[in-house]
């Protein structure tokens, strides 16, 4: 069968204008002749397997673009380069920090009764002349997002696309971000077995929501398993706009990162990420942006409702100002939402002290820092101690958790380390879990072994947390000789204790180093009832 398409395209030339965003060079092309303006034509006849539409007097555009977008379609066949241009920077000018990186570009294309303008990503860092770049600008894997407005019986239709739903496109068109079509939009379909015959319960995204998201709906989508109001089905596949699958836990996932609207994150994350190599300086991440540079320029804007988001990593340093504040918020106990756009979304938090993550992580046994968040929340507490446990229970994480969200650990580990004060004030009883000692309780050991023979006595039990170098009497800190417990002495000390414990789970052995190159120890160990196996985390 002969394919159709949405709209006949006219064999009349066609010009095409492209830049890089982040120049101002404006490159030209006139195509001519016929067979190459069919071809053309068929390149953009691709971007018809999902498209939006609205009229374009539905629009509210800002009147610049506007203007223009009528200019160009009443001086065709002839062109005004100038128009042109304007127009290219215009859409270029609305597009977010992270449209603007090395290798992205703006295409604007003029056919007889089409205005065609995209954001595209080349894939390379540079475009030379020697190669046919249109083409492989405009392929559909290349091309983010686009609009075309195009001129039929009498009317100005306007077409538009999205990979993922941003407010740049949405705000240059004037609609709200809800109408744009993007490539994860559509409908969803479960399927089911009844009677040995296939059936599919159908919705559209806002129906989905309403029915199985928000408290008021009545619906499920559990492990294989659809409930609905009146019974439950076996669920064989998910289809959700274009991809299918065949575990619902995936789909769910996906579809939860739509319905918080932090998918697009993941590939900002991936874009800054893969561009650290040019920036000659560091990249700070920000509350609400990522930057090159202490108040630099703008990477990445972090616009969102529900969660902070988080760019952390092994180069990415989290900005002062945003530290103090998540620290304020730890001690304080403020409920905080956080999604780390270097890990897959999850749609089950999980909570480390007052902090949800909404990350997936292989990690185990995390609720057990709990235990030791809630000794830090109890009145009384005095800073010097919250901010010792804060230092264990993110030091802990950072060892446990995946990376890059481990980095955001590690470096909140950092800022506490340098909230300590070698002289400070405890106030605080011991208790089941927590146990002081002072600093002769390991310096007097003749040797390792005596060492681990001591520790072992005293971390019995499910949690444990030994702090050393506080004087139980005074409350006071009364810290550690830093020099007589490296890294490599501290290991071997550790491996002795397991030997002598091998029924827990974890048992960090590790100092935290004060400003004058005293310490503090700490022992940290966990053990569950179901023992099966060791399992170390160093």
């Amino acid at each position: 069968m002969e394919q159709t398409y949405l709209f006949e395209r006219s064999t009349n030339p066609i010009y095409v204008y492209y830049r890089e965003i982040q120049s101002t060079d404006l490159h030209q092309r006139t195509i001519t002749e016929s067979e190459s303006v069919l071809n053309f034509n068929e390149v953009l006849d691709g971007f018809e397997a999902q498209t939006g539409q609205h009229q374009f007097s539905e629009l509210d555009m800002e009147p610049n673009p506007e203007m223009l977008i009528d200019m160009i379609f009443n001086t065709y066949p002839e062109h005004d380069d100038q128009s042109c241009a304007m127009l290219v920077n215009d859409f270029c000018s609305s597009m977010m920090t992270s449209a603007r990186q090395e290798g992205k570009y703006a295409v604007l294309i003029v056919t007889a009764d089409s205005i065609f303008i995209c954001h595209t990503d080349s894939k390379e860092k540079s475009i030379t002349k020697n190669v046919d770049v249109i083409e492989r600008l405009l392929d559909t894997d290349n091309v983010n997002k686009y609009a075309e407005f195009r001129q039929q019986d009498g009317e100005t239709i306007v077409r538009h696309y999205e990979r993922h739903q941003t407010k740049s496109l949405s705000g240059w068109l004037g609609i709200s971000e809800s109408q744009i079509s993007y490539r994860d939009a559509g409908e969803v379909q479960i399927f089911t077995e009844i009677d040995s015959s296939t059936c599919a319960f159908q919705y559209t995204r806002d129906e989905f929501e309403e029915k199985f998201l928000l408290p008021e709906g009545n619906y499920e989508l559990i492990e294989g398993v659809l409930r609905t109001p009146n019974n439950e089905y076996s669920v064989t596949q998910v289809n959700f706009g274009m991809r299918s699958y065949d575990d619902t836990e995936e789909f769910l996932q996906d579809f939860h990162s739509l319905y918080y609207e932090v998918k697009s994150y993941r590939e900002h994350f991936n874009q800054v990420a893969s561009s650290m190599e040019p920036f000659q300086s560091k990249v700070y991440d920000d509350k609400n942006y990522v930057t090159e540079g202490k108040n630099g320029r703008n990477l990445v804007l972090k616009e969102h409702n529900d969660f902070n988001i988080v760019f952390a990593s092994n180069k990415i340093e989290i900005a002062e100002s945003w530290l103090v504040d998540l620290v304020q918020r730890f001690n304080d106990g403020t409920e905080t939402q956080i999604y780390h756009a270097g890990r897959p979304f999850s749609k089950d938090a999980f909570k480390i002290g007052n902090f949800h993550i909404y990350n997936e992580t292989d990690a185990k046994d995390l609720q057990k820092l709990n235990h030791v968040y809630e000794r830090m929340q109890k009145a009384g507490t005095s800073d010097q101690l919250s901010n010792i446990l804060s230092y264990v229970i993110f030091s802990v994480a950072s060892d446990w958790l995946e990376s890059p969200l481990s980095h955001f650990f590690s470096q909140m580990t950092e800022k506490y380390a340098k909230r300590l004060d070698a002289e400070g004030v405890v106030l605080r009883d011991e208790d089941e879990i927590i146990e002081f000692k002072a600093r002769d309780w390991f310096t007097s050991a003749n040797n390792e072994d005596t060492i681990a023979d001591r520790i072992a006595k005293e971390i019995q039990g499910d949690t444990r947390l030994l702090v050393g170098g506080i004087d139980e009497e005074k409350q006071q800190i009364k810290p550690i000789d830093g020099g007589r417990f490296d890294s490599e002495r501290n290991q071997r000390i550790r491996d002795k204790v397991l030997e002598r414990n091998g029924n827990l789970d974890h048992i960090y052995f590790q100092k935290i180093n004060l400003h004058n190159g005293d310490c503090l120890l700490f022992v940290f160990s966990t053990q569950t009832n179901d023992f099966t196996g060791l399992k170390e985390i160093v």
